[in-house]
């Protein structure tokens, strides 16, 4: 999506709408004569089963041909290609258009594909937004403000007012110490930012629907931490109107192509700069996060202890053969909704036996699922959000009487674990 998701709400699953492939890594090309679709070792099984009929699959790894190999290929130097600048990091799209230079480049603004879903396309959720007060997150918004300040010192001069544009919805949520909804497995909510450093101090102008903030309590915190809201999609005018003395800071590898060429076309002093700054912050925790972490663990575990005692009844004491991937998947996420400060999982549970458990990223559903039974070796791939953290947990478990080859292999999985954990 604009925002580079991996994970994606309903309203943007256009790959999903126009070939049925439902993996979190695709890029697809449409042209009068073949549909073809791209993706990494961990979608080879699932996208051949779900692609409709006329798409064809190629895959992402070194030696395959890709999507630039085979425009320049197949297609003549005539052809316009049509892309959504929005949908492509800044850093990705100029890999792309370096590469076929002597192609005519469009903007497809409308997004075609958008046009095809018409009315029957999702609504984006409307969900408010969430204050987590600093006992989860260890810092106030303020601190966090200094503490980006800081390290863009390190990279233009200290005197200089600037403003930061923030395209990821994690860094957004993890420096206003907000949460949301919008899209699944993920607490985010939509929104751009831009961060800003004036004789004033330091404020954040927030790109969002402003009914998510509709309470006494969000418009008291916005106040209290200088945030300013406005609407979602009018980013754009913010972004061409760069007000004289300040600076415009930009990361290619997290802006999206459509916000860089606007940035650009404002022709206003502008760093581009090589490394997510926030991003790098976020990664040395604080005392409260990494006791969070440890909290969010032990709930799991609670939890899972839980879920693995219920599976052994139906499986061994009540020797059920009809037990399905489906339902033990939705038990294992009624086990963790049961814990404080419960907020969804983290992804959509994988549990998997015969065949399924080779497929890396495996989603077992109402109607696509395999029995499972004592004798069989069954894989849980599953995880939950917290407000103190985030887990993700995978645990294999045979109940019966495994054979040699699968001791075989389940020990030798366990041992490159623990020299991993040597090193």
């Amino acid at each position: 999506d604009q925002h580079d998701n991996e994970y994606i709400a309903e309203a943007d699953e256009r790959i999903k709408f126009i070939s049925n492939f439902s993996g979190s890594n695709g890029i697809g090309l449409v042209t009068k004569d073949v549909a073809l679709m791209w993706t990494d070792g961990r979608y080879y099984i699932q996208i051949e089963k779900e692609l409709y009929p006329g798409w064809k699959m190629k895959k992402i790894e070194f030696g395959e041909e890709s999507l630039s190999d085979y425009i320049y290929n197949n297609l003549s130097k005539k052809t316009k290609i049509g892309m959504d600048f929005s949908l492509f990091t800044q850093s990705r799209a100029k890999q792309i258009k370096n590469k076929l230079f002597e192609y005519e480049f469009i903007d497809d603004k409308e997004n075609i594909i958008d046009t095809c879903w018409g009315k029957l396309k999702p609504k984006y959720s409307c969900n408010k937004v969430l204050i987590l007060p600093e006992e989860y997150t260890g810092k106030s918004v303020l601190d966090k403000y200094k503490k980006v300040d800081e390290k863009i010192e390190q990279i233009i001069e200290s005197n200089k007012n600037y403003r930061l544009l923030i395209n990821k919805l994690d860094n957004i949520a993890w420096l206003l110490n907000l949460r949301g909804n919008d899209i699944p497995y993920n607490p985010l909510f939509f929104s751009y930012a831009l961060f800003y450093k004036t004789s004033k101090g330091f404020s954040t102008h927030l790109f969002v629907n402003k009914e998510k903030f509709d309470s006494s309590d969000l418009k008291k915190y916005c106040t209290e931490n200088n945030i300013q809201l406005f609407d979602y999609k009018d980013i754009s005018k913010e972004l061409e109107n760069t007000p004289e003395g300040i600076s415009n800071i930009v990361d290619d590898k997290t802006t999206n192509h459509r916000m860089y060429i606007d940035i650009i076309n404002a022709k206003k002093e502008t760093f581009l700069i090589r490394e997510d700054i926030i991003e790098n912050i976020k990664y040395i925790k604080n005392p409260i996060e990494i006791e969070g972490f440890r909290k969010a663990n032990l709930k799991d575990s609670v939890a899972l202890i839980k879920f693995f005692a219920w599976l052994e009844e139906e499986l061994v004491t009540k020797n059920r053969k009809d037990l399905n991937e489906y339902e033990i998947g939705i038990k294992n996420k009624q086990v963790r909704e049961d814990q404080e400060n419960y907020m969804g999982e983290s992804f959509a549970p994988i549990c998997a036996c015969r065949p399924n458990a080779a497929i890396i990223h495996y989603e077992q559903n109402e109607n696509l699922h395999s029995d499972a039974n004592k004798d069989l070796i069954l894989l849980c791939d599953t995880g939950a959000q917290y407000k103190e953290g985030t887990t993700d947990i995978t645990r294999t478990v045979h109940y019966g009487n495994p054979t040699e080859k699968e001791k075989e292999m389940y020990t030798r999985v366990l041992l490159g674990n623990l020299s991993l954990e040597r090193l």
